[in-house]
């Protein structure tokens, strides 16, 4: 196809939009339920938290590169197209069908994640019809037909159109950041916070390094959701030299 005969995507998607969609990528239902087994994983909170921290300032470099390549480049695609415009069509053939199977892996996975979440709000409610079980787990046709209704529903927003989508999640992470507000005053509010919880601080069955390098490994797997950026470029209303 021409260059002139290429549709261009509208522009939608506002700063605030982009930024919700970043962050609520980034942070996923984990943080708020999974501390505990991380927590065991490093072997105490400190290793934890420095791996996190580590590793989220790691990923801040492959974040300014995203920032640079939509200066650059300001199109859909991500990148599909940067592969495209460094490397051609071999290149972008590859890196395409790469990231394909990779988004297809995290809807299925972040569609399997919403019954163990609804398990933990409305324990037992989708525990009906029971179909098998798999690596220890028992699953249920509940859970199954939750996980279905909100691949199609998050599927027909996006259909319809990125504006929406952007909207919605600026709403969903500005009820997440002031859900995570009301319960930091909570806990210190009520006075029951002792630092005597978080020891030892680490130690618990590893050692300090072995904890730090075994979070520090995880981070990037959560820190990644950021890459839906440059895959919406083209839909912002303000100029992409602002993305950073």
């Amino acid at each position: 196809m021409k260059r002139s005969e290429r549709t261009e995507l509208k522009k939608s998607l506002s700063p605030a939009a982009i930024w919700a969609v970043a962050l609520g990528s980034i942070i996923g239902w984990g943080c708020f339920i999974q501390g505990a087994n991380w927590t065991a994983r490093a072997g105490g909170p400190l290793p934890l938290m420095i791996g996190f921290v580590v590793g989220g300032i790691l990923m801040s470099i492959v974040g300014k590169s995203y920032s640079y390549m939509i200066a650059k480049f300001p199109v859909a695609g991500g990148e599909f197209a940067y592969a495209y415009q460094g490397y051609g069509r071999t290149a972008s053939f590859i890196c395409g069908w790469m990231l394909s199977l990779g988004y297809l892996s995290i809807v299925a996975l972040n569609a399997t994640a919403l019954p163990v979440l609804a398990g933990y709000l409305f324990p037992g409610v989708f525990n009906q019809g029971f179909l098998y079980t798999i690596a220890g787990y028992d699953i249920y046709a509940g859970e199954v037909a939750l996980s279905v209704f909100f691949i199609i529903l998050f599927g027909a927003l996006n259909y319809f159109g990125a504006k929406s989508v952007g909207n919605m999640q600026l709403t969903m992470v500005l009820i997440m950041c002031a859900a995570v507000a009301i319960s930091l005053v909570g806990v210190a509010g009520t006075g029951h916070f002792h630092v005597e919880n978080l020891l030892p601080a680490y130690g618990e069955g590893k050692s300090f390094l072995a904890g730090f390098v075994s979070i520090l490994a995880l981070a990037p797997f959560l820190y990644v959701g950021f890459d839906c950026i440059p895959q919406a470029a083209e839909e912002y209303n303000f100029p992409p030299q602002k993305a950073k």
